[in-house]
């Protein structure tokens, strides 16, 4: 049976989404694994690509993190098997 990797993603959710797959190389590791992304990183793209005003900045680093949460979560689920 073939995947289909398609899915909706929301409007309001579009730019966090964007920024965390564009981060996707940017993952901190340790000897325990993957532990999270570089925020350095993260803001700089915030802030050179998608011009993101500082108002904004709080509320989608929230989001970014719960998608960084979530993967993280994937990542560490795969690793058990």
């Amino acid at each position: 049976m073939p995947e289909n990797n398609d899915f909706e993603v929301w409007a309001e959710c579009e730019q966090a989404l964007s920024i965390f797959l564009e981060c996707r190389t940017q993952w901190n590791y340790s000897f325990s694994g993957i532990t999270g992304l570089n925020y350095l990183v993260v803001i700089q793209i915030m802030d050179s690509v998608h011009n993101v005003k500082k108002k904004h900045r709080k509320q989608l680093m929230s989001d970014i993190m719960s998608l960084e949460s979530g993967a993280l979560s994937a990542f560490n689920d795969k690793t058990k098997e």
